[in-house]
């Protein structure tokens, strides 16, 4: 069979094939066109295309290259826009949830962690120390006061963790429906917690064993006091929150002198930090202060202290302190537990989901002096500004 008959036979498939074609269409058309209208159930989206493209049909008859195309865009229902339960509607669902705004967790990540395997923390401490040298002579024994000779009183300290847990319920069906939902129910928990954790090591209560509250950097810190006698800060020209946040560094060095504390961290609520310090300016509208170091959202005082705001803090307070003299002792890390037999829950096919920690925040006694706080800003700043009496 020479090429041209070959030619001729694939023309009469291709022919077939596209009558067959036509053909199929055109009783469709006339299918649709026949049919009784019904006042209760309206045509579907296929039937109104087809019938829109009748005419290109009909061309499909004589020509052999016509194309007809039909294109399905969104539709919406009267005002329900995008229903993703309407049949109608062919938008995609965007992955992933979007979340509500959630706050940063930083201040519990300032203080090195300890682990223990046990419920209690114990360390020894000096509480009370007296040194006697004296000068003496050549080969001279010294001379020691009656009752004066040096000694030191040491105590065992115990610090007992506390335990913040979350619990969430949740439909076994619905997890078994939705895999990615036991994970965001394990993040919800472990956010639970942290949040709890921050609020606490900033507020807390205290750490004696009669207290379920966690210990907190407001509960260890001294007050400042512009009129202290070990170091009076009472003459500062033009007052400003940094210029407070210093004075506070200053007492703290003066008061752990020998302990060596250096002040690292300044923790105050974003509103005290942008109203005092963020947008002060001079006469001539220029901001201040040079002694604060910008880094996008980071600031640095005096080239050593970070300011670390939080919503946490209480709007007024401010909190000067070396994190080298915290820890946060540890137990248990954020445990999560899942139980899918938790009394009648099991017939329901509800699981529990907990979320746990076991943890202290320790600042031994000595060290408390390393932490100062100021709980009301306005009046600490008048207070360092005030010029004594002649």
């Amino acid at each position: 069979m020479g090429s041209l008959e070959l030619k001729y036979e694939a023309i009469k498939v291709d022919n077939l094939e596209l009558k067959t074609k036509i053909e199929l269409l055109d009783a469709a058309l006339v299918e649709v066109k026949n049919q009784a209208p019904s006042s209760t159930a309206p045509k579907s989206d296929f039937t109104l295309k087809l019938e829109g493209k009748s005419a290109e049909i009909d061309e499909l008859k004589t020509k052999r290259n016509s194309i007809v195309e039909f294109e399905f865009k969104t539709v919406t229902n009267g005002t329900d826009h995008g229903n993703i339960t309407s049949t109608s509607d062919f938008a995609p669902i965007r992955p992933g949830v979007t979340d509500q705004v959630k706050e940063r967790v930083l201040v519990q990540n300032l203080f090195p962690r300890v682990k223990i395997a046990q419920d209690t923390y114990r360390y020894t401490e000096q509480t009370a120390v007296r040194r006697d040298a004296k000068n003496v002579a050549y080969n001279e024994a010294s001379a020691h006061t009656a009752g004066e000779e040096t000694t030191e009183t040491l105590r065992v300290v115990t610090k007992t963790l506390v335990i913040v847990k979350d619990l969430v319920d949740i439909s076994t069906t619905f997890l078994k429906d939705f895999g990615f939902m036991q994970q965001r129910t394990n993040r919800l928990i472990n956010e639970s917690i942290a949040y709890k954790v921050e609020g606490d090591i900033i507020n807390g209560d205290d750490d004696t064993a009669s207290s379920n509250e966690m210990n907190s950097i407001h509960n260890v810190s001294s007050d400042f006091d512009a009129a202290n006698v070990a170091a009076p800060v009472d003459s500062v020209a033009d007052a400003n929150l940094i210029d407070l946040i210093l004075s506070m560094d200053m007492q703290i060095d003066v008061l752990g002198d020998e302990n060596n504390y250096d002040a690292d961290t300044s923790l105050i609520h974003r509103s005290d930090w942008f109203k005092s310090a963020a947008m002060l300016k001079d006469t001539t509208g220029r901001y201040l202060d040079e002694r604060i170091q910008r880094n996008g959202r980071n600031s640095l005082i005096d080239g050593k202290i970070r300011v670390l705001t939080s919503n946490k803090v209480t709007v007024g307070n401010v909190y000067v302190f070396d994190s080298s003299k915290g820890e946060v002792i540890d137990r248990d890390a954020i445990s999560i537990e899942i139980a899918y037999e938790n009394g009648t829950k099991w017939e329901q096919e509800i699981a529990t989901m907990k979320g746990y920690v076991r943890m202290q925040f320790v600042v031994e006694d000595n060290n408390a002096n390393a932490f100062m706080r100021c709980t009301d800003i306005p009046a600490a700043i008048t207070a360092i500004g005030t010029v004594p009496a002649p």
